[in-house]
């Protein structure tokens, strides 16, 4: 939904008289009968711009109708305002992880993987296991 105030290039406070005479001037540029010489896409374009300009006006210059036209945005723009600040967050926790990975360093992370005393220690607690199980084998008892 396209905003109103846009459709008619008027402010968000703008006063009644000032809304109906930029009303009129609209309306008499994109009047439909000012285009029936041009080609059928031209004038379905600007009766779609002489019905959107209608609309805005009629909703806009009654006051009921604008009040709530008015909560209308206000709502959905702090909807909008809401989730922009979740999305801010998200992307600070996701700058967060970035920073903790790029200060360990790729080298630190491979090196904890590859890390050759940590290999030294898993050969020799392999090697250890073998040999008690060599040695219990060798020694025990069988009923």
């Amino acid at each position: 939904m396209r905003n109103l105030y846009e459709v008619l290039d008027v402010d968000k406070n703008v006063n009644g008289e000032s809304l109906k005479k930029k009303y009129r001037d609209l309306a008499k540029q994109y009047h439909p009968d000012k285009y029936m010489n041009e080609s059928e896409s031209k004038r379905k374009e600007v009766e779609k711009k002489f019905m959107e300009i209608n609309e805005a006006y009629t909703t806009l210059s009654d006051g009921e109708k604008r009040k709530e036209y008015d909560k209308k945005i206000n709502a959905s723009n702090n909807f909008f305002n809401e989730k922009i600040g979740e999305q801010r967050k998200n992307t600070s926790d996701y700058n967060n992880i970035y920073e903790k990975f790029s200060k360990t360093g790729v080298n630190d992370l491979f090196k904890n993987f590859f890390n050759e005393e940590k290999q030294e220690e898993k050969e020799e607690y392999e090697l250890k296991k073998k040999t008690n199980s060599m040695f219990e084998s060798f020694f025990s008892v069988k009923k």
